[in-house]
C-alpha cells in the first residue's frame, strides 16, 4: 500500500469511533425516510395520572395515529423530573425516544440541583411547547382579604402571619409564590408539602391560609364556595374559572407565571424527525380534540416551531433563575 494511502487509512481507522460523537455534537443529522418503522418511546418524568401524564398520553395517541407507529409511554419518576429527562438526554438520537417534560426538567432544575445528571441545554433539543398551565392564588374563606391587593396589604402589615402552601419544594408554584412575594413585598410563611392532596386538605380545614397551585386542583372547591380564588397567574383568564381575575388585572402589572409542558428529543436527532413531531404536535394542539383535552386541564394551548420552543425555554431560565437563587431554593 502506498505510504500516503496507508497513512490516510490509519487516520480514518483511528477516527472511526469518534464519528457518532462528532455527528451528535454537530447537531441534527439526515433521517431515514422510513422513520418510524417501530414504536417510539415517550418518556414522562412524573407519575401516571398527573396533568403531565394525562396530556402526554393524549399527545402520544395523536402522534401515533399520524406517524403510523404507536408511542409507548414510559413513566420514569424521580428527582423532580431529572431521572426521566436524563434517560431521554442519554438515549440514541434516532427518533425512537422523545420526552414530555416541564419547566423543571428543561429550564429550572439546573438552578436548584448542585449536580445535574444531564445538561438540558446541550443534550436535549426542544420540539414544541405544548401548553401553559396557570397557577391560582387561593385562600380559605376565614381569611378576611377579598382581593389580592387586600391580601398583599395584610401580609405586609403582618409579616409571616399568613401560612402559604405550595405543592413541593422547587415546583413552579413554589417559585411563582416566591417571585410574587419578592415583587410585592408581601411576607408569608411558606409551607412546602410533599403532596398536593394534603395541602388542599389543610387549606380546606383552615390549618393553611393561602395556597399557590395549578388551577385544576382547587378549582372545584372554588366553584362550590369552599375556597376563595383571588387571582390566576396567567396573562389571560382561564376557561374553567372565567370569573377569577389575573394577577395583572388585580393591580400588579406585568406579573405572569405559568407551568408548561414541552416535547424534546436527544440532541442530534435528525431535523426532519423533529419537524415531523413538531407538525404532529401542532396539529393536536389546534384540533378540536386537542382543545377539549387542554380545557380539561384548564391549560392554555401553545404550539409553534422548534426554534420558538428553544427561545421560550431560554427566556424562562433567564426569568426564573435569579428568583430561585434569591430565594435560595435548593433540591
Amino acid at each position: 500500500m502506498p505510504m500516503i494511502a496507508r497513512r490516510s487509512f490509519l487516520i480514518g481507522t483511528a477516527l472511526a469511533p469518534l464519528v457518532p460523537a462528532l455527528a451528535r455534537a454537530q447537531g441534527a443529522r439526515p433521517a431515514s425516510p422510513a422513520w418510524p418503522t417501530r414504536p417510539v418511546t415517550l418518556i414522562i418524568p412524573f407519575p401516571a395520572g398527573g396533568a403531565m401524564d394525562v396530556l402526554g398520553r393524549n399527545v402520544a395517541h395523536e402522534l401515533g395515529d399520524k406517524l403510523g407507529q404507536p408511542l409507548v409511554v414510559d413513566n420514569r419518576v424521580g428527582a423532580a423530573g431529572n431521572i426521566g429527562a436524563m434517560a431521554a438526554a442519554k438515549a440514541a438520537p434516532d427518533g425512537y425516544t422523545i420526552l414530555m417534560a416541564g419547566a423543571a426538567s428543561l429550564a429550572l432544575n439546573k438552578f436548584m440541583f448542585g449536580n445535574m445528571p444531564y445538561d438540558p441545554d446541550r443534550e436535549l433539543t426542544p420540539i414544541v411547547i405544548v401548553s401553559r398551565l396557570p397557577h391560582i392564588f387561593v385562600v380559605n374563606p376565614k381569611v378576611e382579604a377579598k382581593t389580592l391587593k387586600e391580601l398583599v396589604a395584610y401580609a405586609k402589615a403582618h409579616p409571616g402571619k399568613l401560612n402559604a402552601g405550595v405543592p413541593g419544594t422547587g415546583t413552579t408554584a413554589h417559585i411563582t409564590l416566591e417571585a410574587f412575594m419578592a415583587e410585592t413585598g408581601a411576607k408569608m410563611t411558606v409551607v412546602t408539602y410533599r403532596a398536593e392532596p394534603q395541602m388542599l386538605t389543610d387549606l380546606l380545614g383552615g390549618q393553611l391560609d393561602f395556597a399557590c397551585t395549578l388551577t385544576t386542583s382547587p378549582g372545584p372547591h372554588v366553584q362550590d364556595g369552599r375556597l376563595r380564588a383571588l387571582a390566576v397567574t396567567s396573562a389571560q383568564r382561564t376557561r374553567q374559572l372565567p370569573e377569577v381575575p389575573t394577577v395583572e388585572q388585580s393591580g400588579f402589572p406585568g406579573f405572569e407565571a405559568t407551568a408548561w409542558f414541552a416535547l424534546a428529543a436527544p440532541a442530534g436527532t435528525p431535523a426532519d424527525i423533529i419537524d415531523k413531531l413538531n407538525a404532529g404536535a401542532n396539529a393536536f394542539i389546534r384540533s378540536e380534540q386537542g382543545q377539549q383535552e387542554l380545557d380539561k386541564l384548564d391549560s392554555l394551548p401553545a404550539g409553534g416551531t422548534p426554534a420558538q420552543a428553544k427561545a421560550f425555554i431560554a427566556a424562562e431560565a433567564r426569568k426564573w433563575g435569579p428568583i430561585i437563587k434569591a430565594a435560595n431554593i435548593r433540591m
